[in-house]
């Protein structure tokens, strides 16, 4: 993904710096609302690249912690069967 977005905004840059160069005249007019119209897609495209990053990123943190929290629970429910063990193995 990140190597696509790499060569996505490559792209933009281009088109973004070949948007400066176009001229006034009717042909440079009309190409240079096309390359609008793809640059803008592009910076959309992008933008939602990045959204569904971070919502992905964000969602994975959620599920470390709540591993972290169901880990810590887990470890403080061996403990307390070990100590129950251990006063059982002592009574006996």
């Amino acid at each position: 993904m990140n190597e696509y977005r790499q060569a996505s905004t490559q792209v933009m840059q281009r088109q973004d710096e070949a948007l400066a160069d176009l001229g006034d005249d009717d042909v440079g007019a009309s190409t240079q609302l096309i390359a609008a119209e793809q640059s803008t897609a592009l910076h959309q495209n992008d933008a939602s690249l990045q959204l569904q990053q971070t919502t992905a990123d964000m969602a994975f943190q959620q599920h470390i912690r709540q591993l972290e929290i169901e880990n810590d629970i887990a470890e403080k429910n061996l403990k307390h069967l070990q100590k129950v063990q251990a006063f059982e193995a002592s009574s006996d």
